[in-house]
């Protein structure tokens, strides 16, 4: 289950009132996950997720990972946006944690993985972190970097993406991140 702590309807109006985004309606944990707590929001200006950012994660490690989200979507990837604070800012704090609130993608997952889809998804990522681990990146942020990647060529590409097409997409998306910057 991916509700490792729990937020009151209180606690969560008080740090809603910090956003634009409607009145809420109601709100649901989210069992899917390993790391965080997530929850479903549904407001008067739609569908939103709230993540509380439990012990793993290093709070100073969160707006990297947050505007990197913000670039890949100003760039055409299919990817959450941060919903920012009446102050600008993307992240606030609730129950004790650091927390983001993000926009609600519509979609579809597999709900039954089998050894082939996950072997494909792990070589892929491996390549990838290899690859900027020989670089010279520290393994955290080659993990991470690696998995966005990973998902941006799947946005760019689509449903059907297989690991074959990753070397044609790589670089585009890698030159579209290095040129913003």
């Amino acid at each position: 289950m991916a509700v490792y702590t729990d937020v009151t309807t209180d606690d969560l109006t008080e740090f809603l009132n910090h956003y634009e985004i409607g009145e809420l309606r109601s709100y649901k944990g989210i069992a899917e996950g390993v790391e965080n707590s997530n929850f479903l929001l549904q407001t008067s200006a739609g569908s939103f997720i709230l993540t509380l950012y439990e012990k793993r994660v290093a709070e100073k490690d969160l707006p990297f990972f947050l505007a990197l989200m913000e670039h890949l979507a100003a760039r055409g990837i299919t990817c959450p946006q941060p919903v920012k604070n009446k102050k600008g800012g993307m992240l606030g704090k609730i129950a004790g944690r650091p927390a983001a609130l993000v926009t609600f993608l519509d979609g579809l997952w597999i709900r039954r993985p089998n050894a082939g889809h996950c072997a494909a998804v792990g070589d892929a990522l491996a390549g990838f972190i290899g690859g900027l681990l020989a670089q010279g990146m520290e393994s955290f942020e080659a993990a991470c970097a690696g998995v966005w990647i990973h998902a941006a060529c799947g946005a760019a590409f689509g449903p059907g993406l297989i690991s074959e097409d990753l070397p044609g997409l790589a670089p585009k998306v890698l030159a579209d991140l290095l040129m913003a910057r």
